[in-house]
């Protein structure tokens, strides 16, 4: 099964492909709200003052609830959908502490306290997973974190999403990021309990 998500051609992942599942509903990966582990993990790491970036983010139930308790958080939605962020324009314009940038997170230049991973390495080629850590390293200021959710688990068909397996993801982190946690039972949604593990990178 790895071998078959190694050859996939992932140009099919386009922004076009992203921004054709937003228009019709199809987005599975999103649950609803925040993923519990990712508000546990900031409530004892305050943000005021703190920038943030979330990419690939969805709905950004994340950025909604983190938003509305560090009101001194700078904190950007990049996703590459224009109809998700559209969409959000609507959904967050209370939120004067949060920014909407549509685009590639390869061409993304700006750089951030915190990043969040919340289901958007998944949705990558694994083809692009030592591009993704090098680019997240880019991104972090120096002593920034990199953290959030990611799939302990080999899907039964093609993905995306695409799984795998943690100690392949550190080792392709560990190119570039020194430092590193793992937490191997983080506070799952049910559906997910037991699939997913919550790493932490330090610059």
């Amino acid at each position: 099964l790895m071998g078959l998500m190694n050859t996939m051609n992932t140009k099919k992942l386009s922004k076009a492909y992203w921004d054709k599942r937003h228009q019709l509903g199809d987005t599975p990966w999103d649950i609803g709200e925040a993923a519990p582990a990712i508000i546990e993990y900031f409530s004892n790491r305050p943000l005021n003052g703190k920038s943030l970036l979330i990419p690939g983010a969805g709905l950004a139930h994340e950025a909604r609830v983190l938003a509305s308790r560090y009101k001194d958080a700078a904190i950007t939605i990049l996703d590459i959908s224009p109809t998700l962020i559209e969409y959000l324009k609507d959904s967050f314009a209370n939120h004067k502490n949060i920014k909407l940038v549509c685009g590639d997170f390869f061409d993304h230049e700006m750089t951030y306290d915190y990043i969040i991973e919340q289901t958007f390495f998944c949705a990558l080629g694994p083809d692009l997973r030592l591009a993704y850590f090098k680019k997240m390293h880019d991104l972090l200021n120096p002593g920034g974190v990199l953290a959030g959710l990611w799939f302990h688990w080999v899907f039964d068909k093609i993905g995306p999403p695409f799984g795998g397996d943690v100690e392949e993801y550190v080792s392709q982190a560990k190119t570039f990021f020194n430092e590193y946690s793992i937490d191997y039972h983080p506070k799952s949604i049910l559906p997910r309990k037991d699939r997913e593990v919550f790493l932490q990178f330090a610059k």
